[in-house]
């Protein structure tokens, strides 16, 4: 053997010099593509599952809001970068060039994403593509309804159940407009249901949300916000205080608020109720009964229902009011709280709307469960303490009108190209 190998290094015919310098760059070239051809590769999964995620971020952007193509562009190109980067990090991406476009009717968005492939042999870039492509097309499906919607931005909690509480939302939707890690929260044996939970930020509790919870959804522009305030002057009432009696109230302005207490029955009649400069405040084992009545808490005014109170109230079908059952001033301080303790508040027919502040629902208070509908547009929504608050979408059991933007107000997106 050792002989073999001196007359190997020995030899000077030079022929298996020859055959190795013919052969090298043959091997370098196959080398090189299969390198290459692997990123290539990489490149355009990472590129397609890229596309795909930013397909259902434009569709589902655009069934939320009124965006325009040009602003879908950006929704989907900021969607491609963000997923591109966490696929390596270790060096800047190549330039990106996409483009959004709507068809069918504004239900369908394309997505289209160029990105060079800048190949680490030169001398195999004849044989690849300069440039990695992909498309994915998702498509708007379903018109499920509203039946909440917190509107807090950036705190956490904005959507908060806790201590056995309960939320039904049946055949309509939740959503947390907070950008908060911890923007929709459902801990210590609380359970949340509905059509679809979506969360701007993220979620706590995700066991215990049925369907799983969606994160990272656009923010929800408020469906009300073009609702005017009631216009009014002067007072009708002052300091009206309903205490042990039975009683008949009329529409109007109600100054110093609105209070009734002790073992009352009170029938509001059908029309448009101010409370201003005082709470709506209803306690003891009072009952409050009005079909056709809604409530507008002045700037200084927040509503209190006691834990034995009874409750059964259908908003306004005619006027500015229609269909809002409760609707807080947009001029309120975010300290005030408007809360139900009530254990019969099952009738309240309409749309809940406290743009400023928080709406709580604690102790063992149970809401809304004979009501054709209720919908909350609220800052903040918490539920303490045993609760169970359900929110029906059956509107067609109703002649109370849906405002524009809570029936149908947004639309799942799914893929199908």
């Amino acid at each position: 053997m050792a002989v073999a190998c001196r007359h190997f290094l020995s030899s000077r015919n030079g022929s298996i010099a020859t055959t190795f310098g013919v052969a090298l760059p043959i091997l370098l070239l196959i080398v090189g593509m299969s390198i290459d051809y692997a990123r290539f590769s990489s490149q355009s999964l990472s590129l397609a599952a890229a596309a795909d995620a930013a397909a259902l971020a434009a569709a589902k952007e655009m069934s939320l809001t009124d965006t325009s193509t040009n602003d879908l562009g950006g929704v989907a190109k900021s969607v491609i970068e963000r997923h591109m980067s966490a696929q390596d990090t270790s060096k800047a991406q190549p330039p990106l060039t996409v483009v959004a476009d709507i068809a069918s009717a504004q239900l369908e968005v394309t997505v289209r994403a160029n990105q060079p492939f800048v190949p680490y042999f030169g001398m195999v870039a004849q044989f690849l593509p300069s440039q990695v492509q992909a498309r994915s097309v998702a498509r708007v499906v379903g018109k499920p309804n509203l039946c909440v919607l917190a509107l807090e931005p950036a705190e956490l909690g904005a959507v908060f159940l806790a201590k056995s509480a309960r939320m039904t939302g049946d055949g309509c939707s939740v959503f947390s407009n907070s950008s908060s890690p911890y923007g929709l929260i459902v801990r210590d044996n609380a359970q949340l249901k509905a059509k679809s939970v979506c969360s701007a930020g993220g979620v706590e509790g995700a066991g215990a949300i049925d369907p799983q919870a969606t994160s990272d959804c656009p923010h929800f522009a408020d469906p009300l916000s073009n609702r005017p305030a009631p216009s009014y002057s002067g007072c009708n009432f002052n300091g009206t205080h309903i205490a042990n009696q039975s009683a008949t109230l009329r529409p109007g302005v109600y100054c110093g608020g609105l209070k009734i207490d002790g073992a009352s029955t009170v029938t509001f009649e059908a029309g448009e109720y101010i409370i201003q400069d005082g709470a709506f405040w209803v306690s003891g084992t009072s009952k409050i009964e009005g079909d056709g009545v809604s409530f507008y808490l002045g700037d200084k005014t927040f509503m209190y229902f006691g834990p034995d109170t009874a409750l059964s109230l259908s908003a306004m079908r005619t006027g500015a009011m229609a269909g809002l059952l409760f609707f807080g001033s947009r001029n309120q301080s975010r300290i005030f709280t408007h809360t139900i303790l009530s254990k019969n508040a099952q009738k309240l027919v309409g749309t809940i709307y406290l743009p400023r502040n928080s709406f709580v629902v604690d102790g063992e208070a149970a809401v809304g469960g004979e009501s054709a509908y209720t919908a909350i547009v609220a800052r903040r929504l918490v539920l303490l303490a045993g609760p169970h608050l359900v929110l029906n979408s059956n509107y067609d059991q109703t002649d109370v009108p849906v405002p524009d933007g809570i029936r149908g107000a947004t639309e799942p997106a799914r893929l199908v190209q």
